[in-house]
């Protein structure tokens, strides 16, 4: 059997026994995530064309995910690696990018047999925590959790004994990353990978080349051994879709809520209306006898000037028209004050029972 073809069936034989992993890259745009994915793809002497266009800016190079697929043989892995588009993208609104992760792990038939987080290790936004709540506790659901690790990027200045300080310091003065990492259950990496100088002008250039493939080198045994020796049950497909019809069944019961309280609203809005109504017509009321009760003081003030005058002489004709007036007078004060009960009652209702629309 010629040599060629022996090392053709060996390599096929070693390729059978290869284990199958899936890989989703998530992040910010601008961390690095495309990078991390390049230096797994190519090693730490990686040259020639990217295979994950790189960005150095607000606006992400992956606009929909990428799929690339590498043989780890030392490692007996087969892996499919599957690039993201950053979350916080300046053309895109972070619904549509979430829509398009979901897509991504979609493309995963198998499922995903490991989620990596990017950070950069300078900063951890708000903005990062909220995408974080919204992709891994809502979106994808809690299972997915377990199958994720959180990489820490851009750490060439930070030196490997420096990494438990940086973890001491997250979790003490950063709440929202001390939530990640505790969700994470503390499974965190720390990235070297600085972007490869291509051709090195003089000796300075090749010495820092030297000890940036150093760094690269030290990430990329860090990364592969973690792929290698994490063990989780794969997040499926199957858990995505349960996940969905959780969100599905929640947003129909919050829509159904908000339908009641509409027509709560609307009840409500509508009993106001009749109060409102009947306090209209109580006052009124109130307004005719105040009315009635001006023109009984008239007549009797008449009355009285007439009598005063000497033009009825008349006492007991006198004292019973004063006594009439008296009596009438008497019964629009006691109907006024029987209105201003019912008038002063329906406020009280209404501003016990009703809310002002």
């Amino acid at each position: 059997m010629p040599e060629t073809e022996k090392k053709e069936i060996e390599k096929t034989e070693e390729k059978v026994k290869l284990i199958k992993k899936n890989l989703v890259v998530v992040g910010k745009t601008g961390v690095g995530k495309s990078s991390l994915c390049e230096l797994i793809i190519k090693g730490p002497n990686r040259t020639g064309k990217e295979d994950f266009e790189t960005s150095n800016g607000a606006s992400s190079k992956t606009k929909d995910h990428k799929l690339r697929k590498v043989d780890l043989v030392e490692q007996g892995i087969e892996l499919t690696i599957i690039d993201t588009q950053g979350v916080g993208d300046t053309e895109d609104s972070q619904p549509v990018v979430m829509q398009k992760v979901n897509q991504a792990v979609r493309a995963s038939a198998l499922g995903v047999d490991i989620f990596f987080l990017c950070i950069a290790q300078t900063r951890f936004t708000e903005f990062e925590y909220d995408a974080f709540k919204l992709l891994f506790e809502v979106i994808l659901g809690e299972e997915s959790l377990k199958n994720t690790w959180l990489i820490v990027t851009n750490c060439e200045s930070l030196k490997s004994k420096k990494t438990l300080a940086w973890r001491r310091d997250a979790k003490s003065n950063n709440k929202k990353l001390s939530y990640v990492m505790g969700r994470l259950h503390d499974r965190v990496l720390f990235v070297s990978n600085p972007t490869p100088i291509m051709d090195p002008e003089d000796e300075d250039e090749e010495e820092e080349e030297k000890s940036n493939i150093r760094k690269r080198t030290q990430s990329y045994k860090t990364i592969v051994k973690t792929i290698k020796d994490f063990k989780s049950e794969r997040f499926t497909i199957k858990e995505l879709e349960e996940q969905e019809l959780k969100l599905k069944k929640k947003r129909e019961e919050l829509e159904m809520l908000q339908k009641k309280n509409e027509e709560k609203k609307k009840q409500e809005k509508l009993q106001f209306m009749k109060m409102a109504k009947d306090l209209i017509v109580l006052k009124g009321r109130l307004e005719q006898d105040k009315m009635k009760q001006d023109e009984f003081r008239k007549e009797r003030e008449e009355l009285q000037k007439k009598i005063h005058q000497g033009e009825i002489n008349n006492l007991k004709w006198k004292n019973k028209m004063e006594l009439q007036a008296a009596q009438r007078e008497k019964d629009i004060a006691l109907r006024n004050k029987n209105h201003q009960l019912e008038l002063a009652q329906a406020k009280a209702n209404t501003a016990q029972n009703i809310v002002l629309p």
